[in-house]
């Protein structure tokens, strides 16, 4: 009886406010911020063009238009259902449910608008799972880029991996984002087609080159050691389909090393190339179960895949 006496009174005192409430000034208020994240939201629709920051930042800017927008629904609910925020959460859904048929028109009103505000929630998230993907795609191609135009740099000069850090991180034991990014910089980016004679110049920002630095970057660390540096600029290959090592790129003139099965991980040093007689594309890896060193293909001529990119 006293909790439906405290109940009674706090209905009478909260349907003295609805009566004397104007609400609709706080429900006009949603109106133009709502028109707006809708405008800045419908910029998320045509991204296709769009690169990662880009998207990044478009993304921040409709967050920041939302965050506006909801901050304009909870005053406007308040208006028009003024519920102590403080009260339990029980006991405020009890009230809003006895006051609902003394202020129909308003939640109506209020409800129409919510709709509009989901779809944008909606498109939001939408938005940033495009940003996700488009950023995996970015970070893979940017880093096969680097591999890439590292390679040819350990080829001219005759460097190993460890060799190569030292001149990147200029003898010292860590490397930071920066000096990553100098280094990566500084490298010649006119490399061989693949299977091809023919060179193109790669495109690798610095926002690109960060990415895959961070991708590498031990958690909670802000640098990278050799042993990072050497994963982030090894490909590897996993064998999905037997197939053999062999001595040389020209599978006429070459000796078989040994098979390779299903499972095992090769570290690829150079190509692709293609085969003269057969076109095939070709491979030059190093088995990481015994470190031989040899040719495999990386599918058949009939359209059999015996190697693929691995994420080990």
């Amino acid at each position: 009886r006293h909790n439906n006496s405290i109940m009674d009174g706090l209905k009478t005192e909260l349907l003295e406010k609805v009566k004397g409430a104007d609400n609709s000034a706080a429900i006009a208020a949603i109106e133009p911020l709502l028109r707006e994240a809708e405008k800045v939201a419908q910029l998320t629709l045509k991204n296709s063009k769009m690169t990662v920051p880009q998207m990044k930042t478009l993304a921040e800017k409709v967050t920041r238009v939302l965050e506006v927008t909801k901050a304009a629904f909870t005053s406007a609910n308040q208006a028009v259902c003024p519920i102590d925020p403080s009260l339990d959460e029980d006991v405020q859904k009890k009230l809003r449910f006895l006051v609902a048929p003394q202020i129909k028109k308003p939640l109506q009103q209020l409800g129409q608008l919510d709709r509009r505000l989901n779809r944008l929630k909606n498109l939001l998230k939408m938005f940033l799972g495009d940003i996700s993907q488009k950023h995996g795609s970015s970070y893979k191609e940017a880093r096969l880029k680097l591999v890439k135009v590292a390679r040819k740099e350990m080829a001219a000069k005759e460097l190993d991996l460890d060799k190569l850090f030292e001149s990147a991180s200029k003898g010292a034991t860590e490397l930071d984002d920066i000096a990553f990014v100098m280094f990566a910089n500084s490298l010649d980016k006119k490399v061989k087609k693949d299977a091809s004679e023919e060179e193109e110049t790669l495109e690798i920002t610095s926002e690109e080159v960060s990415a895959v630095f961070s991708a590498f970057v031990p958690e909670g660390k802000q640098t990278m050691d050799s042993e990072a540096f050497g994963r982030c600029l090894c490909l590897r290959l996993t064998v999905v389909k037997p197939t053999t090592l062999t001595s040389e790129l020209s599978i006429a003139e070459s000796k078989t090393l040994r098979a390779l099965k299903v499972g095992e991980i090769l570290e690829q040093l150079e190509g692709p190339e293609k085969e003269g007689r057969t076109a095939v594309k070709r491979v030059r890896v190093k088995a990481l179960k015994d470190g031989k060193i040899g040719w495999a293909s990386i599918a058949g001529n009939a359209g059999s895949i015996f190697l693929k990119a691995s994420d080990v």
